[in-house]
């Protein structure tokens, strides 16, 4: 089984999901890490639409594999699947971006609608940008199906205990 990591929007996610991918190595036959151009433009924003077609023609040479996404990237995985251009076996999604896709990109609750990918979610309780309470009660409204819900203690979007965000994912892909 193989990893695809994507990481959130800012440049301080860079060496953050690279960490992520070390750690997770071990638990997979490949890794392999989507880097945003925006990281070495300077430009301050990603450029969806680019990294969304970075991302679909990554997975050609996958095989079966496992996606991980922080924040912004798991707004991308969620396009990706539901134009069927993705096919993960399963997701882990940390601070998931899903309430800025509800806000900022037209048809984002029609790609979530019915999401069936069995997926784990990972959340602080008072992130900022995927507070539990919210992003809970997103994943209802849309009919979200098989999927793990898991809230840690926390009042910001940096998830820094990569040693923990292992055990989970070691946990959730034997499931």
């Amino acid at each position: 089984m193989n990893l695809l990591l994507l990481s959130g929007e800012s440049l301080s996610n860079k060496a953050w999901i690279e960490m992520v991918d070390q750690t997770l190595k071990p638990l997979f036959t490949n890794t392999r890490v989507l880097s945003y151009d925006h990281w070495e433009t300077g430009e301050e924003r990603i450029n969806f639409e680019k990294e969304y077609a970075k991302l679909t023609s990554s997975v050609a040479d996958l095989g079966e594999y496992v996606i991980f996404a922080k924040s912004i990237g798991s707004v991308l995985v969620a396009k990706g699947i539901a134009e069927k251009k993705l096919a993960p076996v399963k997701c882990v999604f940390v601070g998931a971006a899903w309430l800025v896709g509800e806000r900022d990109f037209p048809g984002f609750m029609t790609w979530i609608g019915g999401f069936s990918i069995p997926t784990l979610f990972i959340t602080k309780t008072a992130d900022p940008v995927a507070p539990a309470d919210k992003l809970r009660d997103l994943l209802t409204r849309s009919h979200v199906q098989n999927y793990e819900f898991v809230e840690i203690p926390g009042d910001n979007h940096k998830y820094e205990d990569l040693e923990g965000l292992k055990t989970q994912v070691t946990i959730w892909i034997k499931k």
